[in-house]
């Protein structure tokens, strides 16, 4: 009995593209939360004011967490890119400024630095199968399946 094979392509485009995102936003996520952890570190006060701002290269030091609160993730519709930090809506301004520096003032890196710790984790992650796999019956190969099948 012969059998015939009919290949869906957007079928299996769809499901690997999920995947994809599924993988990436969990990259992201892992990321976004090791950066809130090292923003989480209060500074040493007196009274209520920090007594010195952070070291150049160290973090900076919570002062209002509105820094904090603005880190967030956002993972590409096709699922090959994403990008953690503070922007879109709830972005501040001064984000950019301490994690790169300016002429007046050092960088106190928070991005970069959570990056490089995270590097071997988000590689397991991004390089995770597709979960879910591929379907025979996503790619047609149902009556294959049970015609092998009938013959055994």
């Amino acid at each position: 009995m012969p059998s015939r094979v009919k290949w869906n392509a957007r079928a299996v485009e769809a499901q690997v593209k999920r995947g994809l995102r599924r993988n990436m936003a969990e990259a992201c996520m892992r990321l976004r939360r090791d950066v809130v952890r090292s923003l989480g570190i209060p500074g040493p006060r007196k009274g209520n004011l920090l007594a010195r701002p952070s070291a150049p290269g160290e973090p900076p030091h919570k002062r209002t967490g509105n820094l904090r609160r603005s880190i967030t993730h956002e993972v590409a519709l096709d699922g090959l890119s994403g990008k953690v930090g503070s922007f879109g809506a709830k972005g501040v301004v001064y984000a950019a400024p301490l994690e790169l520096g300016t002429r007046h003032m050092a960088a106190r890196p928070y991005l970069r630095p959570a990056l490089d710790r995270m590097k071997g984790e988000l590689a397991k992650i991004l390089s995770r199968p597709i979960q879910g796999g591929v379907h025979t019956s996503t790619l047609g190969l149902g009556e294959l399946g049970e015609a092998a099948g009938a013959g055994t």
